[in-house]
């Protein structure tokens, strides 16, 4: 439940005792007494003392502090000894130090492409799990953020999932189409590595589409967004699928990379690093792989 008030909110327990008695209100937590202990407590101007006094940012959608704190008091339940534990600190601290996390990442992304590339049979399930991670990690970022920035949850679901879909059909038809043209030639280490650019692609739109637009651009630039991002999961599976003539397991791959996406995000990224810094990692991780591809020596599938 959501209130909102066009004044400020009325903290005399005597005024809100009296709406109660007036309205004969049947409550069981909510009593007159009640009230006058929670206006009247010294703890009530002692709290807004000490948030008046601090300067620290307020949690948001890219700045989850709050899913931590939660997350440890949860935890003190199960194991008691954290409640004396500073674990704000900590989280100051992983806050601080995360971007070591993150390149080394990205460096173990890339090299483990270029690995993969170098070696060749592996690449494939590799790049198709990748995609299927990738694209699952958009869209549930690109849905979370338009609907928080629209204020309506599912408003136009179903043109984005729409927009998503397109974008996967065009992906596998156009793939087809460029391997048809080759007519059996292996397909190069440069489209290989565009492919994987493409998710970085999204994520440098994605940075446009956090600015306050209107509402009508808004829908425009993620329905995009959200196509390109399905044209390059279904490009990558459809190029690998094709040139090794065993879709299936690439299939099962693909569809675990984006349970495995949508497991990590859910779980871990967006609540801890927040939506904005889980997509640049993507987008970080996309380049990685995409150079790590390039510049692999030997390039079979």
């Amino acid at each position: 439940m959501v209130l909102a008030s066009q004044s400020d909110l009325i903290t005399d327990p005597e005024i809100l005792i009296a709406r109660y008695r007036n309205r004969d209100l049947k409550t069981r937590l909510v009593t007159p007494p009640y009230l006058e202990y929670i206006f009247s407590s010294d703890r009530l101007a002692e709290i807004g003392r000490i948030l008046a006094g601090q300067a620290a940012p307020p949690n948001t959608d890219d700045r989850p502090v709050c899913y931590a704190l939660t997350t440890w008091i949860w935890l003190s339940r199960l194991m008691p000894a954290l409640a004396h534990q500073n674990v704000s600190g900590w989280i100051q601290t992983a806050l601080r130090y995360g971007w070591v996390a993150v390149v080394f990442i990205i460096l173990v992304c890339g090299i483990g492409m270029n690995r993969l590339a170098a070696g060749g049979g592996s690449l494939a399930y590799a790049a198709a799990g990748f995609a299927g991670f990738g694209g699952m990690m958009l869209e549930s970022a690109m849905m979370l953020h338009y609907q928080t920035q629209s204020g309506a949850l599912y408003q136009n679901m179903g043109i984005l999932f729409m927009a998503f879909m397109f974008g996967m059909s065009a992906g596998a038809v156009a793939m087809l189409n460029l391997m048809k043209r080759l007519r059996g030639r292996s397909v190069s280490r440069s489209v290989d590595a565009m492919l994987f650019f493409l998710p970085a692609a999204v994520c440098m739109g994605w940075a446009v589409g956090m600015q306050r637009l209107s509402d009508a651009l808004n829908l425009i630039l993620m329905a995009a967004l959200l196509a390109i991002s399905g044209f390059g999961v279904s490009a990558i599976f459809t190029r690998y699928a094709h040139e090794s003539g065993h879709p299936r397991p690439l299939y099962a791959a693909d569809v675990a990379g984006g349970g495995i996406g949508a497991l990590v995000c859910g779980v871990l990224l967006f609540p801890l690093l927040g939506l904005s810094r889980s997509v640049f990692l993507l987008a970080g991780m996309s380049i990685a792989a995409g150079i790590g591809v390039a510049l692999s020596r030997r390039h079979n599938s």
